[in-house]
């Protein structure tokens, strides 16, 4: 299975939360703008060939540490329940299961606002 984890993810917090810029990087953030970073921690094989659990960290940005809150608990909820039967380029969304967070950890390089939590989406591709 050769697909792109973050780009669905992106995808679908796109569709959900369409207000917030969502990307996999900083790249192009100003300090003190809400942000939804999604970086991927790891993948493993559940069904060979078939499904994947995909682990990946959101780190959710604000002005102010309620509005990052904010932001994590709707990047949160739109991750848990419209994931499941989402698809994305022929990729599809089998399950979400929230491991821990949002958890409050300011960015030690910006001292920007964050929190960030932990989730497994379970993929696989469409056929």
């Amino acid at each position: 299975m050769i697909y792109d984890p973050i780009e669905v993810a992106i995808a679908l917090l796109k569709a959900g939360i369409a207000d917030i810029p969502v990307s996999a990087d900083l790249i192009g953030h100003q300090a003190g703008k809400s942000r939804v970073v999604v970086s991927l921690l790891n993948i493993s094989n559940v069904v060979p060939r078939r499904l994947d659990r995909v682990r990946l960290d959101v780190h959710a940005y604000g002005p102010a540490k309620n509005t990052a809150l904010h932001n994590a608990m709707r990047a949160r909820h739109v991750l848990l329940t419209s994931g499941p039967n989402f698809s994305h380029r022929g990729v599809a969304i089998a399950d979400a299961n929230n491991d821990f967070g949002p958890q409050d950890i300011s960015d030690p390089k910006s001292r920007e606002h964050r929190f960030v939590f932990s989730l497994d989406l379970y993929m696989y591709m469409r056929s």
